[in-house]
């Protein structure tokens, strides 16, 4: 292996884990939004929807405020 190409593995490798890590955020950004109207539209209560969408949020919150809740 040339000095070139054994220099510019980590490169290599730090651009495939960001491309990999910026595709995971896209596709966690895009699933986002369903989270409320899909359990509604799958006949789910106001009351579940609210705690689906409410207490996930509310309990990272809460966890990073204080690491041993939730």
């Amino acid at each position: 292996m040339t000095q070139e190409a054994t220099a510019m593995r980590p490169w290599r490798f730090v651009v495939r884990f960001g491309t990999v890590s910026r595709l995971a955020d896209f596709v966690y950004e895009g699933a986002r939004p369903v989270t409320g109207p899909l359990p509604a539209s799958l006949g789910a209560s106001a009351a579940v929807v609210g705690a689906m969408t409410g207490g996930g949020p509310s309990c990272r919150s809460s966890r990073r405020r204080c690491p041993r809740s939730c």
